[in-house]
């Protein structure tokens, strides 16, 4: 099984102030070499910081070929203009006429010159003394009509003043006019300030992050620094979008406004930070500040069970993902929970087992945040438990989910870097994949590198294992997932005319559906909208009929759509999106 690090890590660019991305590293090299990225432009991973690209050791290769290719070119440039060079000064020489040093005229020639300055001079005379007549006249006109005419020199002072006075108003309504233009500009500019701060605080308290970061970017630095205790939590997003960096942060320190929590999530800012520089007892000096500062925050709380878990105090973690579950449902603490369950000691694990089998189950039912996830543990402690018929019942259910679920929900932004990945299973996959068929396995690799966003692999294996799946239907639905996370629509749309996709499996109502729309609003997906209101599948069809009312831009039914639907489902992306348009 393929698992090449740049192959599934996501890369943003920062060139000329702007950020792009994210990219995989395959996208990266070719905008490299198509020059539409700099080897000057910063880089950087969910895992590093900025670098240049001609610094960053992961694409050092693609610039030193770059490089080469440069100097060859250079070389062969050079080469050409030499003999260029060449080839234009013996032309040049061959075209300078020959002159030779006397002439059978040489005798005449000072007399013809003689003549011409002669012609000259004469000219010049004449000239001069046309000049001096016409000056000569202008003179005694001016004497004529400004000194020995009074009536004409009282009407020149007088249309002199009247000139006078229209300059100096037109000077003085300019100079009014130009400060009441600023001033007016000025206060325009500021009430455009006072709105944006207030929008930026009304999107974070409605969870629109994308747009309290967008509206944030529009905001002069002095007010930045006055708004940013209110969007915190949202300091790693800013860093990544270049408008923020720690020293600012580091400068709320000494605010004296700053709310209790304001506070304690300043010192997870600085946690956070410490934590992706991986400076661990740096990490955990800010993470005790903040406990103490707010020892009731969940967001603390689940940060120490996460500090923990990374630590190996697995029975700690634990216990406290477990309270936190008590106090609110969520499918990462269950995840977390799972990953503490597996370091415990054997004694323990058959004490907790049948508990939290029960609680991944119960939650799976209703909710599907990190479901691909959980329903993997759940085969995990299928295993453990010895119960064949549950571990059948996690596989069906996992093989019909759609991958990179968790994606599509929120999490809060100051956890541990990298927190619930898919990564963090690999040691529970491995287990699951184990106790598989030499067909399942096939199925269970591509499920898992699809999840491990790293699509080309998953294709190539698909490719290269395809006789391992006897099943046609299966087999087709691999290649439908895979066109999927392709954007190959139209490979969809044909694949689909087959009539060799199992018409039964949820799955492929839902890849079908979210393609026809993304291909066109008006598509009919009436088909897949019965199937999942039969099977009383709720979530999939007000999931499709969001994306669908959402491309036709109809806000007043996206309104009435939004306000009696998703009830129960928390931090939906999808659902955060569409209430940002109508807000």
């Amino acid at each position: 099984m393929l698992n090449d690090k740049n192959s599934h890590s996501k890369w943003i660019v920062k060139s000329e102030n702007k950020i792009l991305g994210p990219y995989s590293f395959d996208q990266i090299e070719d905008l490299i070499r198509k020059k539409q990225i700099s080897i000057i432009d910063e880089v950087r991973d969910s895992e590093t910081r900025w670098l240049y690209v001609r610094e960053n050791p992961e694409f050092k290769s693609i610039v030193d070929s770059i490089r080469q290719e440069l100097d060859s070119k250079q070389e062969a440039t050079r080469t050409v203009q030499t003999v260029s060079k060449t080839e234009e000064i013996s032309k040049t020489k061959a075209e300078i006429p020959f002159f030779p040093e006397e002439t059978s005229d040489e005798k005449e020639r000072p007399k013809d010159i003689a003549i011409v300055r002669e012609i000259v001079e004469t000219q010049k005379k004449d000239l001069n003394q046309f000049y001096r007549d016409e000056f000569s006249k202008k003179d005694k006109v001016k004497l004529y009509g400004l000194e020995n005419d009074q009536k004409i020199k009282n009407k020149v002072d007088q249309s002199t003043n009247r000139f006078l006075i229209l300059i100096s108003g037109f000077f003085l309504f300019l100079i009014v006019s130009t400060v009441g233009f600023y001033f007016f500009q000025k206060q325009s500019q500021l009430r455009q300030e006072d709105q944006w701060i207030q929008q930026v605080k009304k999107y974070k308290v409605l969870s629109l992050d994308e747009k309290a970061i967008e509206v944030y970017g529009r905001i002069n630095n002095e007010n930045k620094r006055k708004v940013l205790p209110f969007v915190i939590e949202l300091i790693p997003s800013l860093e990544a979008a270049g408008l923020v960096q720690i020293r600012d942060v580091e400068n709320l320190k000494d605010m004296k406004e700053l709310s209790i929590e304001q506070k304690a999530h300043l010192q997870l800012v600085f946690f956070w930070s410490a934590m992706s520089a991986q400076n661990f007892n740096s990490a955990q000096d800010y993470l005790t500040r903040a406990s103490a500062i707010l020892p009731t925050s969940p967001l603390v709380n689940e940060n120490e069970a996460l500090m923990n878990l990374r630590r190996g105090v697995f029975q700690k973690s634990y216990a406290q993902f477990n309270e936190l579950m008590k106090t609110e449902s969520s499918g990462r603490y269950l995840v977390g929970m799972a990953l503490a369950f597996s370091g415990l000691p054997a004694a323990e694990q058959s004490q907790n087992l049948l508990d939290l089998s029960q609680k991944i189950e119960k939650y799976s039912l209703i909710f599907y945040d990190y479901r691909k996830e959980l329903l993997l543990i759940q085969m995990y402690l299928a295993q453990q438990e010895k119960n064949a018929a549950f571990f059948e019942r996690s596989w069906t259910k996992f093989t019909q989910t759609p991958n990179q679920m968790a994606k599509l929900f929120k999490k809060p932004n100051l956890l541990v870097p990298n927190s619930y990945n898919w990564k963090e299973l690999e040691n529970l996959a491995k287990a699951v994949r184990a106790n598989l068929s030499e067909e399942n396995q096939a199925i269970f690799d591509i499920h898992n590198l699809l999840e491990l966003d790293q699509i080309s692999a998953a294709s190539q294996f698909l490719n290269a294992n395809s006789a391992k799946i006897k099943d046609v239907a299966i087999r087709q639905q691999m290649n439908l997932l895979i066109f999927h996370y392709q954007n190959r629509r139209s490979d969809i749309l044909a694949l689909e005319k087959t009539n060799q996709l199992n018409m039964k499996s949820e799955l492929n109502h839902v890849l079908l559906a979210l393609n026809k729309i993304e291909d066109s609003p008006q598509a009919d997906v009436d088909v897949h909208s019965t199937f999942f209101t039969t099977e009383r599948l709720e979530f999939y069809s007000d999931w499709i009929s969001l994306i669908k009312i959402r491309k036709l831009q109809n806000n007043e039914a996206l309104r009435a759509f939004t306000r009696s639907h998703f009830q129960t489902i928390n931090n939906f992306i999808p659902l955060l999106e569409a209430k940002s348009v109508i807000e």
